[in-house]
């Protein structure tokens, strides 16, 4: 009895299901359509591309070859010590207030001129050639410092090699942390000399020193 009923229940649903869908009378089965679902696709966020550490030179060689002046080369009307460090010394907070800045970078560097680098009135000096940095002058707040030697006053000097050489020194800044850097003009004139040599001291040279605005702009964040 039971395996009847269920016989003409699927033969009664067959034939709905297969109804002539040319009779307006007749049934149509019901049409299910499916709605995909949407697939989110990551993108993968391109990692950036190390940049490998940049530093300007001040080219150093001789008028001509085996003697003459000693040159440097380096865009001075121009290029500038870019100081992109900072310390705060004796001050509180973000601003270091009541305290002092100092500001410092590390290019440009100096560096003896090669002969892949030589040029008309900048050849290469003769190894082993001593060469001292020498101050003419200097702004105040300016330092330049190589190793445990503080240049800050006009007529100090510190060796900065013999040749070939490439050495870096650190460019300096000491205000109070009150003083905006950006509003000033601070730089620092020195010269080359050649110690026991034919070559004669350079002429003078100025570099500018410039704050890296972003620096001050975080260290006067909180009203300095």
């Amino acid at each position: 009895m039971k395996r009847a009923a269920v016989w003409l229940v699927f033969v009664a649903y067959f034939a709905w299901g297969c109804g002539d869908d040319g009779d307006g009378n007749s049934l149509s089965r019901p049409q299910i359509t499916a709605t995909p679902t949407a697939t989110s696709t990551v993108q993968p966020t391109p990692s950036p591309t190390p940049q490998a550490a940049q530093h300007d030179h001040i080219l150093l060689g001789s008028h001509h070859a085996g003697g003459g002046e000693l040159m440097a080369h380096f865009d001075f009307a121009q290029g500038f010590a870019e100081l992109t460090d900072q310390q705060c010394i004796g001050g509180q907070g973000d601003a270091c207030a009541g305290g002092t800045i100092v500001y410092s970078g590390t290019s440009p560097a100096f560096e003896t001129v090669g002969d892949e680098d030589a040029e008309e009135h900048l050849q290469p000096l003769l190894p082993g050639t001593r060469v001292r940095l020498e101050i003419v002058a200097i702004d105040a707040g300016v330092q330049v410092q190589f190793g445990g030697v503080v240049l800050d006053r006009a007529g100090q000097s510190v060796v900065l090699g013999d040749a070939p050489f490439h050495v870096h020194g650190t460019w300096q800044l000491v205000l109070s942390a009150s003083v905006d850097p950006t509003h000033g003009s601070y730089a620092v004139t020195f010269r080359f000399v050649a110690e026991g040599s034919t070559y004669e001291p350079s002429s003078p040279y100025t570099l500018r020193l410039a704050v890296a605005d972003d620096h001050h702009a975080a260290a006067l964040a909180s009203g300095g």
